[in-house]
């Protein structure tokens, strides 16, 4: 009897509405938490590699080399001023209009000096956006060295013995313009080779990983669980 009592008082709770019940009752899904990597996040600022140093040490020398073309530049100009003060007339017409060209082309040389050291110092903090533009200037610069070259060379070939010595300065000046030019135009290309390798690659991207760690806006995304409601059982 008392068998049967306690048989009949499990029923219930074996029975499909309680086990439907209980079924119905949300699940609490595991929460995942997305968080970045702390491992790939530096610490402390990334060294600087060799290969991003060198871009630095190279828009540097462009800057210099750039100065020294100025000065060159100006040393060609007062030689041949003496001449054409000594000779007058159309001598000091022509090198009236040769002023004012070399003064014109000038103002975009110091630009382009500015504009080396400016972005050669972002380089070598790590902005990756400042390699994208000193790339557009030194293809840029480029183009301009093969004009000036082509320009140089045509006025140091039209030079006669006749002139050469009346203005000595001038002609070495020319000489040592096509040099500078030649040195420019390595420089360039060897600062867009060393913008681009894998060495310059990494450090840009540890210093981009460096300075979003740095930033208090950055914060990590943490999913939140969403409860799950499981499916009523089907009954036959």
């Amino acid at each position: 009897m008392s068998e049967n009592i306690t048989s009949g008082q499990e029923k219930p709770q074996n029975s499909p509405s309680v086990q439907q019940t209980s079924s119905q009752q949300p699940m609490m899904q595991p929460a995942p938490t997305a968080y970045a990597s702390a491992a790939s996040i530096p610490a402390t600022r990334p060294k600087i590699t060799a290969l991003a140093m060198t871009a630095f040490i190279v828009s540097l020398a462009c800057a210099l080399l750039r100065l020294v073309e100025f000065g060159t530049m100006r040393s060609a100009m007062s030689s041949l001023q003496t001449v054409a003060a000594m000779n007058g007339g159309q001598s000091l017409r022509n090198y009236n209009t040769l002023e004012s060209f070399v003064s014109f082309i000038s103002l975009p040389l110091f630009l382009s000096i500015i504009l080396y050291i400016l972005f050669g110092v972002f380089i070598y903090r790590g902005y990756n956006w400042s390699r994208i533009v000193m790339t557009v200037i030194a293809v840029l610069a480029l183009a301009g060295i093969v004009l000036h070259t082509f320009i140089t060379s045509a006025a140091l070939s039209g030079m006669n013995e006749e002139r050469s010595s009346l203005a000595p300065g001038f002609t070495s000046s020319l000489s040592t313009l096509i040099v500078i030019y030649v040195v420019l135009f390595i420089a360039n290309v060897a600062l867009i080779v060393f913008l681009w390798l894998p060495g310059t690659n990494r450090f840009m991207r540890d210093s981009k990983a460096y300075r979003l760690a740095q930033n208090p806006m950055v914060q990590p995304t943490v999913v939140q669980a969403q409860p799950v409601q499981p499916q009523a059982p089907h009954q036959n």
